[in-house]
């Protein structure tokens, strides 16, 4: 009797790891849309979506999202007709425009870095500035993963950012943590769980659980957020992207602050996804080109709770090739 009993629960356990590789792998359909008035770039696994100014270029901003997250969440932030926009979507993300029509833009991954890792966007970061960039006046804004992406670029070719000013936005930071419920949901047994929770999380109503974890809300949120769990082609990206935020606190030191030259960092009020105490004590280690902001009112969703904590951009009629000179306003 104990070896049928055995037997039976060797054949659900291999059913449920059976299921658990297939949804690791299996590639999820695109499902997020929005208009987007510009060119979309293969670089790589992931996409560069390019927008030119409406007028002539006075600033350029590169913009990288956070995890789970597409380049919608700066569209309406930086919408300035005479603001040439650059947006990363991370790597082995869908963009969000269906369809989309990606041209190849000649990216290679020169040094292997992992796909799914901060390193490899930040490459594709780096490529961007480097060819798509038309102004003088350029800012990095990164988004939550997407600020260990900006510093993580910043570490790779300082020499390409030395007039580069940052704006780090509820961001990933050198020795910081998860915020204590995620780090605990996140753990080994949580990670091989994930491709088997994820599809249940997605038939849940965002309406229920949105306005608790993510207050205050807003149209802007109600939008975006329901569909963060769609971007990312697998479940096998997510549980990458995990592992690699987790390797990039640890192993980078507040040195990396050094090739920040000027430049705010914006912590949230209440962040339920990064351990604010934690970030808070690495930002105030930047040194003293860079300010630390501490906003009101709002959750990990700085910008899109109260866009008017985002500096100004300062513009001149400077253009690549004259000597650089960055100056934002707060």
């Amino acid at each position: 009797m104990y070896i049928a009993y055995a037997v039976v629960l060797l054949l659900i356990v291999g059913g449920i790891h059976a299921l658990r590789q297939y949804l690791f792998n299996v590639s999820q359909a695109p499902k997020n849309h929005e208009p987007f008035a510009g060119k979309l770039f293969e670089a790589g696994e992931a996409t560069i979506a390019y927008r030119p100014a409406a007028v002539k270029a006075h600033a350029t901003v590169v913009a990288m999202p956070g995890f789970l997250e597409d380049h919608r969440y700066f569209t309406g932030l930086y919408s300035d007709p005479d603001v040439e926009l650059v947006l990363i979507n991370s790597c082995n993300y869908h963009p969000p425009v269906i369809p989309n029509n990606r041209e190849s833009c000649g990216f290679f991954n020169n040094y292997g870095f992992d796909l799914g890792s901060i390193e490899y966007d930040a490459a594709v970061l780096n490529w961007a500035v480097e060819n798509l960039v038309t102004t003088n006046k350029m800012r990095l804004h990164g988004h939550s993963r997407g600020g260990a992406v900006v510093l993580e670029a910043l570490k790779q070719n300082p020499s390409l950012h030395r007039e580069s000013e940052v704006v780090l936005e509820a961001p990933v930071l050198p020795q910081g943590k998860g915020y204590p419920a995620l780090e605990a949901a996140f753990g080994t047994i949580g990670l091989y769980l994930l491709p088997l929770i994820v599809p249940l999380i997605k038939r849940i109503p965002a309406g229920l659980y949105l306005p608790i974890l993510y207050r205050p809300m807003n149209e802007r949120k109600k939008t975006l957020l329901p569909g963060l769990f769609y971007n990312p082609k697998n479940y096998r990206t997510i549980v990458e992207n995990i592992h690699s935020l987790e390797q990039w606190m640890e192993q980078n030191d507040f040195s990396i602050y050094q090739n920040v030259k000027n430049g705010v960092i914006l912590i949230a009020e209440k962040d339920t996804v990064l351990d604010r105490k934690s970030m808070l004590a690495s930002a105030h280690k930047a040194g003293d080109g860079v300010s630390v902001i501490e906003t009101k009112n709002t959750s990990h969703f700085v910008s899109l709770d109260d866009p008017a904590v985002v500096p100004l951009i300062s513009k001149s009629n400077d253009i690549k090739g004259s000597p650089k000179s960055v100056v934002f306003s707060r």
